[in-house]
């Protein structure tokens, strides 16, 4: 125990992702995906944004198959940075579309584990960083965004909130007196976690 304690050995945050990964173990279940409601939908936009790249338009704003064949600026309004990062799983790792949607669920599961905790315990300690980490990922609400949902966009927006909220307390503490911080980073990344928050889903 003792060795443990001199290293400080990451159990805490092994458990978070042995957790998230518990959480995400059903995307694996044969014939899950296409049951969700938006399923269909998120692997449409990856197929659109992956198109627009095909014609060398890498910040996609124009879906083209879209409105019947017309087309319309769909990512505009609609945040792409989820229809990015799948098109880099097809075209640079040569996975389906279905399976990209997958990964990146899987993906943004372990990451709101790991927000939370990250924020959590620079705040009130690791275990309460567990249980909020554990609660993030399992709250009914989120399991539904993914396995009745399917609402990619709307679930990786939550990764950047823990890290948004992680920032501006960071700054706040920064300008204690005599904290000896220096405020321009949390500054930074809190900046950064908004905008990819707005990248991802300007709904959120």
């Amino acid at each position: 125990m003792s060795r443990l304690r001199r290293f400080h050995f990451p159990v805490h945050g092994l458990l978070v992702l042995l957790l998230c990964a518990i959480a995400a173990a059903p995307l694996l279940k044969p014939g899950y995906f296409w049951g969700a409601h938006d399923a269909r939908h998120d692997v449409y936009f990856i197929f659109e944004y992956n198109r627009a790249v095909s014609g060398g338009d890498w910040l996609a704003r124009w879906a083209p198959d879209f409105s019947w064949g017309y087309g319309y600026p769909f990512f505009l309004i609609y945040g792409p940075f989820t229809s990015f990062l799948g098109m880099l799983l097809v075209r640079f790792l040569g996975m389906g579309y279905p399976q990209a949607v997958e990964m990146l669920f899987a993906i943004a599961i372990l990451a709101s584990g790991l927000a939370m905790y990250g924020y959590v315990r620079s705040w009130l300690g690791r275990n309460a960083a567990l249980v909020a980490a554990v609660a993030y990922v399992f709250i009914p609400y989120r399991l539904v965004e993914v396995y009745v949902r399917a609402s990619l966009a709307e679930y990786v927006a939550l990764i950047w909130l823990p890290l948004i909220l992680w920032g501006v307390r960071s700054a706040f503490e920064s300008t204690r007196l005599n904290s000896g911080r220096s405020i321009l980073w949390p500054i930074v990344g809190t900046a950064l976690a908004y905008g990819g928050l707005m990248l991802t889903s300007n709904l959120v």
